[in-house]
């Protein structure tokens, strides 16, 4: 059957997109690990979650807010993994931040 192919298809093509997103996903928590372990990634991954704007909110009502709320999904994706691989994560790139950037 016809319909039956279709489905049967669709069923594989939605099976290889979700393999190759979690593919995609376990490189990247494989990357976010090794870079905890390099000072000069740490202070990338610090200045690239802290120029995200991700701790601060956005009060305004106008065109910025909607520009700091995109850059704050991107900053959110990275922590949520980063967190996932290294839970002290923010604490460590916090630390790491006061001993090389505020004496």
């Amino acid at each position: 059957m016809i319909e039956d192919d279709l489905f049967t298809d669709e069923a594989k093509a939605v099976e290889l997109r979700r393999k190759a997103t979690e593919g995609v996903q376990d490189q990247l928590r494989y990357a976010l690990d090794a870079m905890m372990d390099n000072p000069n990634c740490r202070t990338f991954l610090a200045w690239l979650i802290d120029s995200s704007r991700y701790f601060k909110v956005s009060y305004a009502n106008n065109a910025d807010v909607y520009r700091h709320e995109g850059m704050r999904q991107i900053g959110a994706a990275v922590v949520e993994l980063l967190v996932e691989v290294r839970p002290d994560a923010l604490a460590v790139l916090k630390q790491h931040g006061k001993e090389n950037f505020h004496g």
